[in-house]
């Protein structure tokens, strides 16, 4: 049983089954620079209303009140601020724009999306729940915690300041392109195939 995050092989009782953990490995369609010119943060879910609460849909819509924040995905279009569906090969575009990417999910593995995000430099500011606790050090290369209040004050704190707003995303990137690189991601798949072969 191969696992996409250690998170996610301590929750799941693989019963006898021999596990291994190969985490994501992302090689990004396109690589604009992170600008951060606009002054609002990018949120990036699919079915965010349909989805509810494990996604984050109450905290998006708690936070969209009091910050300028967009949504793409899927049928985002039907909450506040959303924007549509992006398609991939826009969606580095506009992610490199914003000024951080907030992600509000209270359960996933670890999206996606996210790590494109840090891919790019721009910085995130999130739950400190699942594996996003290991990838995230508050205040050097992002911001997470659990309380709702904190994670607006950081994400106040890099609408006022771009200084700030480059120098957690340039350290998220760095991270980012050592531990989710999909050189790394093949050579685990191959170590997992010769493990299960020989």
């Amino acid at each position: 049983l191969v696992h996409v995050t250690p998170f996610n092989a301590l929750m799941w009782n693989p019963g006898r089954c021999p596990v291994r953990v190969v985490e994501h490995g992302v090689k990004l369609l396109a690589e604009p620079r992170w600008r951060g010119e606009l002054a609002s943060g990018l949120v990036v879910v699919n079915h965010l209303a349909r989805r509810g609460r494990r996604l984050g849909a109450d905290l998006y819509l708690q936070m969209q009140q009091r910050l300028p924040l967009s949504l793409v995905g899927m049928d985002s279009e039907s909450l506040p601020g959303g924007c549509g569906e992006i398609g991939q090969l826009q969606l580095p575009e506009r992610m490199a724009a914003h000024r951080f990417f907030f992600h509000p999910v209270r359960y996933t593995s670890l999206g996606l999306a996210l790590i494109e995000a840090m891919l790019l430099g721009l910085p995130v500011v999130g739950l400190a729940t699942t594996e996003l606790a290991t990838v995230i050090r508050s205040g050097e290369n992002g911001f997470i915690d659990t309380r709702p209040e904190r994670l607006a004050e950081a994400m106040s704190a890099l609408l006022a300041d771009p200084g700030l707003a480059a120098q957690w995303g340039g350290a998220g990137q760095a991270l980012a392109r050592e531990r989710f690189a999909i050189e790394r991601f093949v050579a685990d798949w191959m170590a997992v195939f010769r493990e299960a072969t020989t």
